[in-house]
């Protein structure tokens, strides 16, 4: 089985090689792709949000607060994921000292909360090799380790995972896992604190039996709140997202992101990242946790690893770094809002447009309500990265993209409001377009991503 590190390594590969040669020649006709929108929403969008890196070194008066405000509250995210090493050479005090260091002592989460932060995920990271120690005193260490935070800190963590990416973990021992947190939760008085597992790495066959044997053992289905992945070469599939909604379980994608250098303007990785963000809403997502909110670098022109963050200050020289990540991300959310309902979205030719191992949509997309009733639509041209071993893409082309509305509201005049991004248009408003037949059509270019948003 080839690894989650070897994975994201032939995953950041393909993005780098496939950046270096944008400007290779594209088809100039455009393909045309109709998407239909189901009648009947699938779930709601509950939750938005990213983590904090492990460590950060103290930043310039007011960079600190700047950054969180870009990213917690532009984004309006109202979920952080928070990490503690839980390995089995640490203790609750071990675990406890380097939380109060990382998160406490910044001031980092209180800035979160100031933003509009109001779930605070615990991610346990003990590395990806299986489980030393067995399950029942791993169980009672995050247990008490949650409890003494709540105790010593009045650090409230609502929700838990078991293990970051435990790739090795046997699908038992995943479900021996949560059953013993869980326990050792509710005999501490924590009862309201959720559980999500397995948080793999990827939604892959491995990660299926995982959750298959949860929702296959009566008392670990009813231990978690959710069902959990990461989105990284493999998003959300159909499999994956059926097997969690058949047992009424909310879906989890805990990480999602981009790993080596990058350069301004890079299109890439942002319309890679907006892609399975449509993606894993069109495959019944409920939460969606980006992997990095923010951090410094000593030199960032040398920086081996930028593009995992979102927002990066240079100490070399001062400046701070915005991923164009960060803007697709901010057009999506002015689309898909939390509390917003998702609606399938099918594509001609195309289905469900999975992005996952092997061949690649030509494009992703997504189609929401929200809560005011109005329709927002969103899509990515994912056309233009290089294939690799473990991914094939289809050569940059420009598509011809329609939005095709339920039967019900193509009788209705509606006007959308467009906005564009692209490696030079940074949510660039392009006007309002009226339809009377429930129909809106695009013309998208590689790696642009555009959103509909119907005005009131």
């Amino acid at each position: 089985m080839i690894s989650s590190r070897t994975l994201r390594s032939l995953f950041t590969m393909c993005l780098c090689l496939s950046f270096a040669l944008s400007s290779h020649a594209q088809t100039d006709e455009n393909e045309s792709i109709l998407l239909r929108i189901e009648p009947e929403p699938a779930q709601t969008l509950l939750g938005f949000g990213t983590s904090l890196a492990t460590e950060l070194n103290a930043l310039p008066e007011g960079v600190l607060p700047d950054f969180s405000k870009r990213v917690f509250g532009d984004l309006k995210m109202n979920v952080v994921r928070l990490w503690a090493p839980s390995g089995e050479k640490e203790t609750v005090e071990t675990m406890l000292a380097t939380f109060a260091r990382r998160y406490l002592e910044s001031g980092r989460l209180e800035l979160a909360e100031k933003q509009g932060v109001t779930t605070n995920l615990l991610a346990p990271a003990r590395g990806e090799q299986a489980p030393a120690e067995p399950m029942a005193d791993y169980g009672r260490k995050l247990a008490e380790f949650i409890l003494q935070l709540k105790v010593r800190h009045q650090v409230t963590i609502h929700v838990t995972g078991l293990a970051n990416e435990p790739e090795k973990f046997s699908p038992q021992q995943v479900v021996d896992g949560v059953k013993s947190l869980r326990t050792e939760l509710d005999q501490r008085g924590l009862q309201e604190v959720g559980i999500v597992a397995p948080e793999r790495a990827n939604n892959d066959r491995s990660s299926l039996e995982m959750i298959e044997a949860i929702c296959a053992d009566p008392v670990a289905l009813k231990s978690v709140r959710g069902l959990s992945t990461h989105s990284y070469s493999m998003a959300a599939n159909t499999p994956i997202a059926s097997t969690i909604t058949g047992v009424n379980k909310e879906f989890w994608i805990t990480e999602a992101g981009n790993t080596g250098h990058e350069e301004p303007g890079d299109t890439q990785r942002a319309a890679s990242l907006a892609a399975r963000f449509l993606n894993d809403l069109n495959h019944r997502v409920t939460h969606w946790i980006h992997f990095i909110a923010y951090a410094d670098s000593v030199n960032l022109s040398l920086d081996k690893d930028n593009a995992t963050k979102l927002l990066v200050f240079d100490r070399t020289t001062g400046a701070e770094f915005e991923s164009l990540q960060y803007t697709y991300l901010r057009m999506l959310r002015v689309g898909f809002p939390t509390g917003c309902e998702i609606y399938p979205v099918t594509a001609d030719p195309g289905g469900e447009l999975v992005n996952s191992h092997g061949q690649k949509p030509k494009l992703n997309a997504a189609a929401a309500r929200l809560p005011d009733g109005r329709w927002s639509l969103a899509v990515v041209n994912l056309t233009g990265l290089t294939s690799t071993p473990t991914a094939t893409y289809d050569p940059a082309a420009n598509l011809r993209v329609k939005f095709q509305l339920p039967a019900a509201e193509s009788r209705l005049s509606k006007t959308f409001r467009r906005w564009r991004s692209n490696a030079d248009k940074k949510i660039v408003d392009e006007g309002s377009k009226s339809i009377s037949d429930g129909e809106i059509a695009v013309d998208l270019r590689p790696q642009e991503l555009m959103i509909f948003l119907e005005e009131k």
